[in-house]
């Protein structure tokens, strides 16, 4: 049933309907009696015969009333009846409720309809009403927005599972890339020297499509396959990539073809082997050869070695700390190795960078031994890639000291590199005036660091060499420590840069008449 509280919020503004829905709310839920007849016309002029005209039915419904009263207490209705009375009265009232909303809603709000409203109140709903049809339209927009925007991303649901697997296999090969130190992202043409197996290759062709790569191995193709019985395999599937893989064989290492000479950017070699007993000297030799061979082709590209751990001479926990300067400490550079940075700097090649080497990220290589063949050789433990680059060759004080300043002029002094070699020579000096010696050494030390740079990490005096000279003059013995980060020294290149310090020593104090003999 429709209830007077349900037509409230839409009669509320109508002040004209507000008796009849007193009425019906009185019928329906009041004890009060009420007027059987009432009107929604609106008050007149002649306002005071109407309440007289309503008083008087008033008066006459509560005799009706009373009469009604008085015959219920005779008996001669029924409890029926007087039922079926009340229920006809509250319909009465309601269906004429209804009536006057239903006309009042026809007349569609016009002002004489509001007319107990102010005028701001009807301009604050009509504003009320505009606002709500453009937050609906706004909604509308959103929603087709979301719409369109689920969608595309349905569109790209499908292509995922290639995406992901394209995502998956570039960061394997970006772990792969930061474990080398980007050994093998800075060319697109690459050559590997002696793979053995050539299983390094195959691992390397799978993980970078984009290369040009060759592939080389000592032995002749028989012979390969005869060492290696994994070397067929791999030989097919390289082969199978000749648009952009060839192999070579009978390739020597030491002795690389000059009509390769800058045909390649990155040139790689895995544990190299002299072959037989592993022995100290063999394996310098077979290193110095290859740096010789390599630094007639290489120019602007990058040669990377890896070795075993310890091999390479190098501070094998600098290396993975990555702590690759020493402030007042020298670096740890072990003499019963290869020695390889001080090998590789009698060819004039820096090594620029040292990273360990994790060949779990290359699932299809195994380096194979010299005795054991297809057995994994050194593959974990600790191996090192060393990267080399090419540097100019240089043999002049002051050529290196500009070319070194060139990047490394503020370095700070008693700062060393772990990566780099470094040379010690001492000098011996006599003090004429014992008296004077703080001073002429100051001179003395400014003098070096002015004509070498930052050529000369180091100046110290080995105090328990002091001694007197047989003429009487008091003698010092300096150690000058030699580092160079740009260009690597060789000893024969330090060698050469100290005697042309002594020859700019003995010169200058002869100039200035310095109060000091260089012995």
């Amino acid at each position: 049933m429709t209830t007077v509280e349900s037509l409230l919020c839409e009669v509320n503004p109508l002040l004209e309907a507000r008796l009849a829905l007193k009425c019906g709310e009185q019928l329906f839920f009041g004890e009060s009696l009420l007027l059987e007849h009432h009107t929604n016309e609106a008050p007149s002029a002649s306002g005071r015969h109407s309440r007289h005209s309503e008083s008087h039915r008033h008066s006459e419904s509560h005799n009706r009333d009373h009469h009604n009263k008085g015959k219920k207490e005779k008996g001669h209705h029924s409890k029926g009846d007087r039922e079926q009375n009340k229920h006809d009265s509250l319909q009465n009232a309601i269906a004429n409720a209804k009536e006057t909303v239903r006309k009042a809603l026809q007349e569609g709000g016009t002002p004489s309809t509001c007319a107990g409203f102010p005028q701001t109140v009807m301009d604050e709903i009509t504003k009320l009403k505009k606002e709500n049809e453009s937050i609906r339209k706004e909604m509308d927009e959103l929603r087709s927005l979301f719409k369109d925007l689920e969608k595309r991303i349905m569109r790209r649901v499908g292509a995922y599972s290639s995406m992901h697997s394209y995502v998956t296999d570039r960061l394997q090969w970006m772990r792969f890339d930061y474990c080398h130190g980007g050994l093998f992202s800075a060319g697109r043409r690459v050559l590997i020297l002696g793979d053995g197996n050539l299983s390094f290759s195959v691992a390397f062709a799978n993980a970078r499509p984009e290369v040009e790569l060759s592939a080389t191995v000592l032995e002749h193709e028989s012979a390969l396959i005869s060492r290696y019985q994994s070397a067929a395999r791999m030989l097919t599937h390289l082969r199978s990539l000749s648009h952009r893989v060839r192999v070579l064989f009978g390739v020597d290492a030491r002795c690389l073809p000059l009509k390769w000479k800058n045909r390649f950017d990155d040139i790689i070699w895995n544990f190299p082997h002299p072959g037989g007993k592993t022995n100290l000297r063999k394996s310098r030799q077979l290193m110095s050869a290859v740096f010789k061979s390599i630094s007639s082709i290489l120019s602007s590209g990058h040669f990377h070695v890896t070795l075993a751990r310890n091999q390479s001479g190098l501070d094998h926990e600098a290396i993975v700390r990555r702590h690759f300067f020493k402030s007042n400490s020298l670096p740890a550079h072990s003499r019963d190795s290869w020695q390889i940075a001080y090998l590789a700097a009698e060819w004039n090649l820096s090594v620029e960078d040292v990273h360990p080497f994790d060949p779990h990220l290359l699932p299809l290589y195994s380096a194979s031994g010299y005795h054991n063949r297809d057995q994994i050789f050194h593959s974990c433990c600790g191996a090192e890639t060393i990267t080399f680059v090419l540097t100019p060759p240089l043999f002049s004080l002051k050529a290196l000291k500009c070319y070194e300043n060139e990047l490394f002029a503020d370095k700070e002094p008693g700062c060393f590199h772990e990566l780099k070699p470094f040379f010690r020579h001492d000098i011996s000096i006599l003090y004429e005036e014992a008296n004077a010696m703080s001073y002429w050494e100051s001179v003395l030390f400014e003098m070096i660091r002015e004509v070498c740079g930052s050529l000369v990490v180091a100046i110290e005096e080995v105090q328990q060499l002091r001694s007197i000279a047989p003429n009487g003059l008091s003698n010092r013995i300096y150690r000058i420590t030699w580092q160079a980060w740009r260009k690597p020294l060789s000893k024969s290149l330090c060698n050469a840069l100290q005697e042309q310090l002594r020859e700019i020593i003995k010169s200058t104090v002869r100039q200035r008449k310095m109060k000091i003999v260089l012995t």
